[in-house]
């Protein structure tokens, strides 16, 4: 499970076209809701050869006491409605 996307880092003003967005942790709870923190990488070629992720996002999603899914599902579901990810697919 990840997402696919165009990424752009506002640090250094490069873009990753088809940059390959893995979610790599969901913390927390139903008192605080949980950070899911979010790796990218060039693609998925250089994630499967181990490379070091080129970005990491933090994204901060609420608590649905009425959720079905696994948190990593929500997670991917969450990511997708922020502004950074916007549009990305699921790959």
């Amino acid at each position: 499970m990840a997402l696919q996307k165009t990424i752009a880092d506002d640090g250094t003003r490069a873009s990753y076209i088809g940059a390959y967005c893995r979610v790599t942790s969901v913390s927390g709870g139903k008192d605080n809701g949980f950070v899911v923190m979010v790796a990218i990488y060039v693609n998925k070629a250089s994630r499967d050869a181990g490379a070091t992720p080129v970005l990491q996002r933090i994204v901060r999603m609420p608590f649905d006491p009425n959720a079905s899914k696994n948190p990593i599902a929500l997670a991917y579901d969450f990511v997708k409605t922020q502004p950074d990810f916007n549009g990305a697919t699921d790959v």
